[in-house]
């Protein structure tokens, strides 16, 4: 209303002219005073959109609920979360609930009855008396003989059959008496035989080393039994082609059942042309027998 009076203050003069004309002719033209303008002079209804200034009213000019709402806003960015309050005191403990009655045990079965024993079967027959035996008792009867590094030269043939005795000259063991180096002749000189202690079974070795030679073969057989029946002749023979590119090595054994007396031997050959050593250590160039039983 302050914003309104002041408006009609400054606009009086132009109300006096519009009331003069308002009432007609007969009023007079007459000068209004200054602040004589109020709410009393002013008809109800008489002042209109026109006559307000556009944009000059106020919202508190305005009774309340009067003026429409706008248009709700868009929400605004959630502001940052406060900070935690404190946690609150702890309840008190309930009370502990009552221990549960135990139930009664079962009952105890009753032990079955034993059952009656049956009656005893009929005695068996008393069997035979069996023959005593003998206990199978190995004697260790066991020979090895080797040779030293000294050479043994072998002549050649035209087939390399083993028709040279090999003789011996160091005993690494003898527990029999097997080797005797001076024994008598027979189809080998005692130097290359062994003598069976002990009639049984027997497993005899053989080895030997030949220096480098590439020409012919080289043959290596145990021999024998000689002295008694059956006739002497080869129990075991390895044949093979002379090592073009080194020395030739060879190993022969067989087990075979002998009798108290009998002599085994180890025989060589071969063919290259010319006579041609053997020449080893005492593992390569060796005679070997062993008693395995009756």
């Amino acid at each position: 209303m302050k914003t309104l009076l002041r408006y009609l203050r400054a606009h009086h003069m132009a109300l006096a002219a519009l009331f003069i004309a308002l009432g007609g002719t007969s009023y007079a033209a007459v000068a209004i005073p200054r602040n004589s303008v109020g709410s009393t002079q002013l008809r109800a209804s008489s002042i209109t959109s026109a006559k307000v200034k556009d944009r000059s009213l106020l919202a508190k000019d305005f009774k309340a609920g009067q003026l429409p709402k706008g248009a709700k806003g868009d929400t605004g960015a959630a502001g940052p979360q406060g900070a935690a309050g404190p946690q609150g005191a702890a309840g008190p403990q309930g009370d502990t609930g009552a221990t549960g009655a135990r139930g009664p045990a079962g009952a105890k079965g009753d032990t079955g009855a034993t059952g009656a024993q049956g009656p005893a079967g009929a005695k068996g027959d008393t069997g035979e008396q069996g023959i005593p035996g003998t206990a199978a008792a190995v004697d260790p009867l066991s020979v090895r003989v080797t040779r030293t590094s000294a050479a043994f030269s072998v002549p050649t043939s035209a087939t390399g059959a083993p028709n040279t005795p090999l003789e011996f000259n160091t005993e690494r063991y003898d527990d029999g008496d097997f080797f005797d180096a001076a024994a008598p002749a027979g189809e080998a000189p005692g130097a290359a035989s062994l003598t069976i202690p002990k009639t049984g079974t027997y497993a005899i070795t053989a080895g030997t080393r030949w220096v480098q030679n590439a020409i012919g073969i080289r043959t290596l057989a145990i021999s024998g039994p000689n002295g008694a029946p059956p006739a002497p002749g080869i129990l075991v023979q390895s044949s093979v082609p002379a090592n073009p590119d080194g020395v030739t090595t060879q190993n022969v054994s067989t087990l075979v059942r002998l009798t108290l007396g009998q002599r085994v031997y180890a025989s060589v050959g071969q063919s290259s042309g010319a006579a041609l050593d053997i020449q080893g250590s005492l593992s390569t160039v060796h005679f070997a027998a062993a008693y395995v039983g009756p």
